[in-house]
């Protein structure tokens, strides 16, 4: 089982996010993130072995979230704009 954690500032798209995670049998959702302070703290104690990552939020975004990790778990980016 993979454990995953998602960081979004937009509590409806962590809740979509986490229900599509919860029809898989191989991924569950260790824990959800409204910033990336929160998952930085986190992180300093857990590990897990994907990220879902939105790219534009307040104070970090999810890039240099990504950047500051020494070993970061596999990320995939998401994002409600299309560029």
């Amino acid at each position: 089982m993979l454990s995953c954690l998602i960081i979004d500032d937009e509590p409806l798209a962590r809740e979509v996010l986490a229900g599509y995670i919860a029809s898989l049998d191989t991924v569950c959702v260790a824990e959800s993130f409204s910033n990336a302070f929160d998952a930085l703290r986190y992180l300093e104690s857990h590990t897990v072995d994907v990220l879902f990552l939105d790219i534009e939020m307040p104070e970090m975004n999810g890039i240099d979230f990504l950047k500051s990790l020494k070993h970061p778990p596999i990320t995939v980016f998401t994002t409600a704009f299309r560029d």
